[in-house]
């Protein structure tokens, strides 16, 4: 790409000037900042479960250590082939039904859907309840990045706005797995021996602390359906 070079020198960065006008007011844009809380809440709830996916996999489905990272990629697959398959219709039903309405219903499904996991003691059981959970994961995510330029202060600054919409989905990536981590950890371990000489013992995690990082995700999926109510500009 040929660019033409500045005739003059930048003038130098100023951080306190740069930050302030990352700053979007949520009483003068309040559809921004309620979609912006409710893209926070059902990142928040999708970066608590992701971390520790193969964790789960060993201490409450079952998989043997040396066959979880098959398994794991197994049930992504899953989860990435229906939510494939929903994000292909779900931006064409909210053209006709309207973003909300597709968020409420794909939200509130994968509340519920996530509290199922609690129950999975085998992989068959997970594929089932992932494929449920991408196909309602997916109609989300197909309306999220209309939702956000739908609701955006203003054209003229939309790059920069976009930029400050997606901080919403990266911010809670940074806290969500140490909060699930410490919410594993406080239900307790236990030590298993090794099982051959030389062998080293492994820790597994009770299945409460699994229960209790899901209850979290769900509660986040669903304020992020519930919340969405607060947006008026969009249909």
């Amino acid at each position: 790409m040929k660019e033409t070079p500045l005739p003059y020198k930048p003038a130098k960065l100023q951080w306190g000037p740069y930050f302030k006008s990352l700053w979007i007011d949520p009483k003068k844009y309040p559809d921004f900042f309620w979609v912006w809380i409710t893209r926070a809440l059902v990142m928040l709830g999708f970066y608590a479960i992701l971390p520790f996916l193969n964790y789960y996999l060993v201490d409450v489905v079952g998989i043997p250590k040396d066959q979880v990272s098959s398994t794991a990629s197994m049930l992504i697959a899953a989860i990435l082939v229906a939510t494939c398959f929903s994000g292909v219709i779900g931006g064409s039903i909210s053209d006709k039904i309207g973003r909300k309405k597709v968020v409420y219903v794909s939200n509130m499904t994968i509340a519920v859907v996530t509290l199922a996991f609690i129950f999975c003691h085998n992989i068959a059981s997970a594929l089932a309840v992932g494929t449920v959970f991408g196909l309602a994961y997916g109609a989300y995510i197909s309306v999220d990045y209309a939702l956000g330029t739908d609701v955006l202060p203003s054209k003229e600054n939309a790059a920069k706005e976009m930029a400050v919409w997606h901080i919403a989905m990266t911010l809670p990536q940074s806290f969500a797995a140490p909060v699930a981590g410490i919410l594993i950890e406080h239900f307790g371990s236990t030590v298993v021996p090794a099982t051959t000489k030389g062998g080293e013992a492994s820790v597994t995690y009770s299945h409460q602390g699994y229960a209790a990082v899901f209850i979290l995700a769900s509660v986040s999926f669903a304020f992020g359906a519930v919340l969405l109510k607060n947006v008026k500009g969009v249909k």
